[in-house]
């Protein structure tokens, strides 16, 4: 990844497709990187096997109505222990449906919309759109928007 500097403090900056997004300070840099494909990379059969989760299509569902959350701010709200919480945006992340961003000991996490339609178009509103009209987003150990 290229770095840019701004006065003394070094800034370490994600190159993607037409887009130049700040990761985070250098100092922090080498505890705060994640693992997240570029959008050619993104495979067709590790987005669906993470979206065959229920658990996980209810969080991307919340990410899409939501359009960002924090890893951690839902922990309570749902019956998922944090560390299972933890795995199940992993899986997402390294599936690269959705982004996350480090800040401080948060993770932000978004849904890569753009670049799975761009990929897969179609693709993620036909799933969506399906776990909706099924109506089973209110079962035990589901995520609901808050």
């Amino acid at each position: 990844m290229p770095n840019d500097t701004l006065g003394n403090i070094w800034i370490l900056v994600h190159v993607s497709k037409c887009r130049i997004m700040p990761v985070c300070d250098t100092r922090e840099a080498a505890m705060r990187e994640v693992s997240q494909p570029a959008v050619e990379d993104i495979r067709l059969v590790d987005v669906l096997r993470a979206l065959a989760d229920p658990v996980r299509l209810d969080l991307v569902l919340r990410l899409d109505r939501m359009g960002e959350d924090l890893c951690n701010a839902i922990g309570a709200e749902i019956g998922v222990h944090q560390t299972t919480l933890s795995h199940h945006y992993r899986v997402l992340r390294e599936a690269g449906v959705t982004w996350t961003t480090v800040r401080g000991r948060s993770r932000l996490i978004r849904l890569r919309r753009e670049d799975l339609d761009a990929r897969f178009p179609g693709l993620l509103d036909a799933v969506l759109n399906e776990r909706r009209r099924a109506g089973d987003t209110t079962t035990a150990g589901t995520v609901e928007a808050s």
